[in-house]
């Protein structure tokens, strides 16, 4: 019998993780160090960006394997709960592009996928556990991230908009 705590990580360790580390490489690899990435919103969108190109991707493997039922519940769910792990990421990946110094950096690279792998993993655990109750819990979860997404652009604004009138001087 395999135990308890198993079920726990393993949406974390064989799921979450992986992808996530997918997406946080190709935004690090492709965008991060790009000239056009020069503000902390680019964080966000490259981010979510990346996501949006997995997400669909999974979602046809999803819809060819399990029909067109499936696929169209994970559009409404799934798929938007990607850009929402990774805009969470982003935000991160954004603060760490501008950060003050290398260690900062670095920390904030990890804040960065430590909070994506968390929500990613939290999703997938009440959906894989099979627990009715549980399960509905995705809805309240998916409000959380995008209240939370949406408090990261209204900053990421804000940065801009300040950034914008201090060239002015």
């Amino acid at each position: 019998e395999v135990p308890w705590w198993f079920w726990f990580i393993s949406p974390f360790l064989f799921v979450a993780l992986p992808e996530e580390f997918g997406k946080f490489w190709m935004v690090k690899k492709v965008a991060y160090y790009h000239p056009k990435f020069n503000e902390l919103m680019d964080g966000i969108s490259y981010c979510i960006i990346a996501s949006m190109g997995f997400a669909v991707f999974e979602n046809v493997m999803y819809t060819l394997q399990y029909g067109t039922a499936t696929g169209m519940l994970r559009a409404f769910t799934a798929v938007p709960a990607h850009a929402l792990f990774s805009g969470l990421m982003g935000f991160y990946m954004g603060h760490a592009r501008f950060a003050a110094t290398p260690q900062e950096e670095k920390h904030l690279l990890r804040k960065a996928l430590f909070m994506g792998v968390l929500f990613h993993g939290l999703y997938d655990f009440l959906l894989m556990s099979a627990i009715p109750y549980l399960m509905l819990l995705i809805f309240p979860l998916l409000l959380y991230m995008a209240n939370q997404l949406h408090q990261g652009i209204r900053l990421a604004n804000a940065n801009r908009q300040l950034a914008e009138e201090l060239e002015y001087f």
